[in-house]
């Protein structure tokens, strides 16, 4: 589903690289995620997300690095950051309110899979906070260490449209731990 607004998902993902036979690469990953949304009732909605990496050993070839800041996991806020480090746990709570539902029915569009549009616009505040534990590597070469080895927050307010083909737009101002602000836009759910 592409708006969750109730239920769970829970996953896990383990990988080995390397056969342990050379010093080239031998590293064992395991990331486990937990996301739960609540419908609070009256338009108003609670969702979760919970993440933690691990990876060993932590001295890697840099192709094997792991990081906050790919993909869905980053602390909102901190979009333009990668964080990198053999173990990291991330959080994202957002509490949103349904703010206007409509659908149109597009007679006058000939393509039979455009005549119909809705149109669902959330109003919502949120807060992320995670740690990533910093290389030793970086941390003899004084590298990576402005937000590693330290707790992280950023939150903020913003605009979530769900529309054609499910498609989620968000708009999201936030502020970091440090004074950090900024406007974000993505094109995809939240986690």
């Amino acid at each position: 589903m592409a708006y969750p607004l109730k239920g769970f998902r829970f996953s896990a993902f383990i990988s080995q690289v390397g056969l342990g036979l050379s010093d080239d690469a031998n590293q064992l990953e395991l990331n486990v995620t937990h996301a739960q949304h609540f419908d609070l009732g009256k338009n108003y909605y609670l969702s979760n997300f919970s993440s933690i990496y691990l990876s060993s050993p932590s001295d890697q070839p840099y192709s094997l690095f792991g990081a906050l800041g790919y993909q869905k996991q980053f602390i909102r806020g901190y979009e333009l950051n990668v964080i990198e480090g053999p173990w990291y746990v991330l959080n994202k709570t957002t509490f949103k309110k349904k703010i206007f539902s409509r659908n149109w029915n597009l007679d006058g569009v000939t393509i039979e899979q455009f005549q119909y549009f809705p149109l669902t616009i959330y109003l919502k505040t949120y807060a992320d906070f995670g740690y990533v534990e910093n290389y030793p590597l970086y941390e003899e070469n004084q590298f990576n260490q402005e937000l590693s080895n330290r707790f992280l927050l950023g939150g903020g307010l913003g605009i979530d449209m769900v529309t054609v083909y499910d498609t989620v737009l968000r708009f999201e101002y936030s502020i970091t731990r440090e004074g950090a602000r900024g406007f974000f836009f993505h094109a995809k759910k939240e986690f």
